[in-house]
């Protein structure tokens, strides 16, 4: 599983909830200075991406500060293309879901309960959050 998250404490959050599920995770930070541009972007391949089952993409991320390189819509995309189920960590609104069924959005700040069910729905795990509200 892939996280891709420019806040490290954020980050580090998500991951452990995942780690605790026994899910295997990766983190990226995101698109970085200078440019922005990240590797799935210039060389159409990641090799985060393609070692994960799943993305987390946060919505927000430093080339959206910065306003260059990289979006995260175009992550997004990226993701898709390679075949990734993606949960998008959703800032507002105005970052609506694309109508495809490999894409679950949960509202920022993420929370433990709703990222996993999330999760658990993209990769049809069945008892997940059953199993969770029993512990």
């Amino acid at each position: 599983m892939l996280v891709v998250e420019a806040d490290p404490p954020v980050r580090s959050r998500i991951g452990g909830w995942l780690e605790a599920e026994g899910y295997e995770v990766l983190s990226c930070p995101g698109p970085m200075p200078p440019g922005y541009t990240c590797v799935i972007a210039r060389e159409r391949r990641c090799v985060l991406a393609e070692a994960a089952d799943l993305v987390v993409l946060d919505t927000w991320l430093e080339s959206s500060d910065a306003m260059e390189g990289t979006p995260p819509d175009e992550l997004l995309a990226a993701y898709l293309a390679l075949d990734l189920p993606v949960v998008l960590l959703r800032r507002g609104e105005a970052d609506g879901l694309p109508p495809d069924e490999r894409v679950r959005g949960v509202r920022w700040p993420p929370g433990r309960d709703a990222l996993l069910e999330a999760v658990d729905d993209l990769l049809g795990r069945a008892g997940g959050a059953a199993a969770r509200a029993g512990s």
